[in-house]
């Protein structure tokens, strides 16, 4: 009886210390995952990945953890502009995630971001719309099926998703950026501008509010208040020094503020943040047009144009012409200043063929600012006018 007694109090003593040492395990994990988050939401996507590997060598499988890390490599190619490579990197870590869990609400948004990002969007729309199946009251579900539907054009579509995300979530701060977006290329920059600085004010991630600040700096310098953009633009570099458009941005104000030298070397460090980028590339030939350097700008100009089709950070088809018939035009203007009328009309024709609209900036840039004056009396050229 004695004997029993003992092996049983030895049992039970066993028991207790597999329960203290899972105890103590699982809040080392919790603390690791915690940390990797922070990182994560920092913009420090690299020590979030050797972070959430370390959480899962102690807890592997864990489907929110395999989850977390898939999301950062996506959201690092998507920062860097070298998606394709960190896709290789996440995929295993995908593939693991969907084998021990594939109904995670988590994990159908981490695997459908991996799909997105890398611009297979029927792809990312399965899991997206798996995930909204299967959880109807997630906002965030809601708001990446809107943002892939955006990428495929259906611009209705996206939006209606976009007011059902905010209507679970009104704080849901990629919501906001993305109704900020879209009033900004319907022309209403003061609403975009509420929606940027709202979604600002409503995250605690300090990539996420780089990326609202930057937006509404982009607002402010589109209405003409151009201190105020570069205090925007400002904060959006202090909160993520990474994100190119909060880098472009402030370059941008520096050189509003005639500071062409410096406004130039930021926006250089703003292109070499990822090159795939369209608008660090454009706003060089932009400024460097400013500063007279003409066939500089032009090289900036066309290597710009040159990344649109692979750009992701234009959202959408209609972006996507926008910037390339905008850039075309810009393309056409600077060659009309350095004397080339030839080309002047070239890019001219492109432009207009892309978006006809821009016949109404031409007749007020011909009418107001002067420009295109060699080729008033070309009959090609005159057919462009409305």
């Amino acid at each position: 009886m004695e004997a029993r007694n003992i092996w049983i109090g030895l049992f039970l003593t066993l028991v207790i210390i597999g329960g203290v040492f899972y105890y103590f395990q699982s809040f080392e994990v919790r603390y690791i995952a915690q940390q990797a988050t922070d990182a994560f939401e920092n913009g420090n996507f690299q020590e979030a990945q050797v972070l959430f590997q370390q959480a899962l060598e102690k807890h592997a499988n864990d489907p929110v953890l395999l989850a977390n890390l898939v999301k950062s490599f996506a959201s690092e190619g998507n920062r860097t502009g070298k998606e394709r490579e960190l896709e290789a990197k996440a995929e295993p870590f995908a593939k693991q995630a969907l084998e021990a869990d594939p109904d995670n609400v988590e994990v159908l948004l981490a695997v459908g971001y991996l799909a997105e990002t890398n611009g297979r969007y029927e792809e990312a729309l399965g899991y997206y719309g798996r995930a909204r199946q299967l959880y109807p009251d997630s906002s965030m579900a809601q708001f990446h099926y809107g943002h892939t539907l955006e990428f495929l054009g259906r611009k209705t579509e996206a939006e209606a998703a976009y007011v059902k995300s905010l209507e679970l979530d009104p704080k849901n701060s990629l919501a906001l950026i993305a109704k900020g977006r879209s009033r900004f290329f319907e022309g209403n920059y003061e609403e975009a501008s509420v929606y940027f600085l709202q979604a600002a004010g409503s995250s605690s991630s300090a990539s996420l509010q780089s990326e609202a600040l930057a937006g509404a700096a982009l607002a402010k310098r589109n209405q003409g208040y151009f201190k105020e953009a570069k205090e925007f633009a400002q904060q959006a570099v202090e909160k993520d020094p990474t994100f190119v458009l909060a880098k472009l941005e402030y370059g941008m104000g520096q050189a509003m503020e005639g500071d062409l030298e410096g406004g130039v070397k930021t926006i250089y460090e703003a292109i070499q943040l990822n090159t795939r980028a369209v608008q660090p590339f454009w706003s060089m030939g932009i400024v460097l047009r400013s500063g007279k350097y003409f066939t500089e700008s032009i090289e900036f100009l066309t290597a710009g144009l040159a990344r649109v089709a692979n750009d992701n950070t234009l959202v959408g088809p209609q972006a996507k012409n926008e910037t390339r018939s905008q850039m075309t035009y810009d393309l056409a203007k600077t060659y009309d200043i350095q004397g080339n009328s030839g080309k002047a009309l070239e890019f001219l024709e492109q432009a207009i063929q892309i978006d006809g609209n821009l016949s109404l900036y031409l007749q007020r840039d011909v009418e107001e600012h002067g420009f295109f004056k060699a080729l008033e009396t070309n009959g090609r050229f005159r057919a462009l006018l409305p």
